[in-house]
């Protein structure tokens, strides 16, 4: 049964609001319709949401009391994983539309998304019932919910140019520094991406090549394999500790070849050839985007 939430004051009569849909973009790249899950986000990017909502002023008026210039439309950004509330505010008025822009490092795991429209400014008071605290929530959207970890999510990265380091002139690499596979995989993971060369500078690109893209989350994972292979690591069949090395490679070689980190292990070892056939059969056709 729905719950129902009954207000000290007048709040916005269901059929002078509509809610509108959500999107996402990453960085300063283009908008994405959202449905669930963010795709290409990592920890190293800056994530914005946005909604827009349709209104009937005259209803509103009618049902709270206030006119526009009173009202705020609230954008709540909540992540419970890093117990932390985001928000975003936008007079009514002067706008229907709002956005939120949370930065990188900030979130993890998912975001659960909602809108409000809330009194932003005191009225003169009339007697009504009309809402009179700052903050008064007059209508709220139904939360959305937003999973941000996709395949890009598992790879913290940074963008460098390899002239300047020592890692020659490859596209992207990795580094690793974990001990054991419980170690955290943000803490000792990095995806390194050279902006000097044509792939990685694909891959970093707003609309980068789907191809290039792939094949940088393959060749990462093939070398995030080839790494433990060449520890003697004890593979569990699960049981990883969230957010761990183990955990998150493991879950990168379901994703791309339906293996478990175990299995995926025992194939490179045992047939390279026929574990690269495997993997790069997962690359789209050329010249898809």
């Amino acid at each position: 049964m729905a719950k129902l939430r009954i207000f000290p004051h007048r709040v916005a009569s269901s059929h002078s609001i509509t809610w509108g849909n959500w999107w996402y973009s990453l960085g300063s790249g283009e908008q994405f319709n959202l449905d669930d899950l963010v795709e290409g986000w990592d920890y190293a990017t800056a994530l914005k949401f946005g909604t827009r909502v349709f209104i009937d002023a005259d209803e509103i008026q009618a049902s709270t009391g206030l006119d526009l210039e009173f009202i705020d439309l609230v954008i709540m950004a909540d992540c419970s994983s890093v117990q932390q509330r985001f928000v975003s505010t936008t007079v009514l008025a002067n706008k229907l539309e709002a956005e939120i822009t949370l930065q990188p490092g900030t979130v993890a795991h998912e975001v659960k998304l909602s809108a409000h429209l809330v009194l932003g400014r005191s009225p003169r008071p009339t007697g009504n019932r009309s809402a009179a605290e700052i903050g008064a929530r007059l209508a709220s959207s139904p939360p959305t919910r937003a999973i941000l970890e996709g395949e890009g999510s598992r790879f913290p990265t940074e963008i460098l140019r390899f002239s300047e380091t020592n890692f020659g002139n490859a596209p992207w690499t990795i580094t690793a520094y974990f001990d054991e596979l419980n170690d955290s995989f943000m803490g000792t993971i990095r995806l390194i991406v050279n902006s000097e060369h044509p792939l990685g500078a694909e891959v970093i690109r707003t609309k980068s090549s789907a191809v290039a893209t792939a094949l940088m989350r393959l060749e990462v994972t093939r070398a995030l394999i080839g790494e433990i292979s060449r520890r003697d690591f004890q593979l569990m069949a699960n049981g990883w500790d969230e957010g761990s090395v183990g955990g998150v490679v493991d879950a990168l070689t379901q994703f791309h070849l339906g293996l478990s980190l175990g299995k995926a292990v025992h194939y490179y070892r045992d047939d390279p050839i026929g574990f690269d056939r495997l993997l790069h059969a997962k690359l789209p056709t050329v010249g898809g985007r």
